[in-house]
């Protein structure tokens, strides 16, 4: 076991799009999908879906295996946007096919931003674990709901990202937006 992650993920496709979109100074918060990758992949190697190795030996096994993949990369894909901040903008980014987009939100006309958590402990089968962090933006009275769950809180050293959802916070609140904070 090791103390101190050392792997930070960074999407480089998310840069990728700000750039096509004209955005080539921004902060950036990061909800990589690496990481989905990287703890599915951890719990494979410690025997957690041994189950599935096992079905996978046979036809249906390796039917119900494809799906199962297919379902939690479509989730984990959709569950994962990514924040860039301009001096006059956020911008929601996922760079995950089919859910490819790039939204811009004007920081004037944005009312509040309510940071909070739901519990999504079902898809810890699917290798998404611990739940889901959102950003629901109010823009112009309606309300706009965008997942992050990559987007890591604050852990000291231990984060997968070299930003987290607490200076996402931080950031927001210097620039006059209206944030509630409930992940504490």
């Amino acid at each position: 076991m090791f103390t101190g992650s050392n792997l930070i993920f960074k999407d480089s496709r998310v840069d990728k799009l700000l750039l096509k979109h004209g955005y080539n100074n921004s902060v950036v918060f990061y909800s990589p999908i690496q990481i989905w990758l990287f703890l599915l992949v951890m719990l494979i190697l410690q025997g957690a879906f041994f189950v599935f190795i096992w079905v996978f030996n046979t036809l249906l096994g390796r039917y119900l295996t494809s799906l199962y993949l297919l379902i939690s990369y479509l989730l984990s894909a959709y569950l994962n946007n990514s924040f860039a901040c301009t001096s006059s903008e956020l911008i929601v980014v996922n760079p995950n096919f089919p859910f490819r987009k790039c939204r811009r939100y004007s920081l004037d006309e944005i009312e509040v931003i309510v940071i909070d958590k739901r519990k999504l402990w079902l898809l810890s089968v699917f290798g998404i674990l611990g739940g889901g962090n959102y950003l629901e933006l109010k823009v112009k009275g309606k309300k706009r709901r965008y997942f992050c769950v990559g987007l890591d809180t604050d852990a000291c050293d231990e984060n997968f990202t070299e930003k987290t959802i607490e200076e996402l916070d931080q950031w927001l609140k210097r620039h006059g937006i209206s944030t509630q904070y409930n992940l504490d």
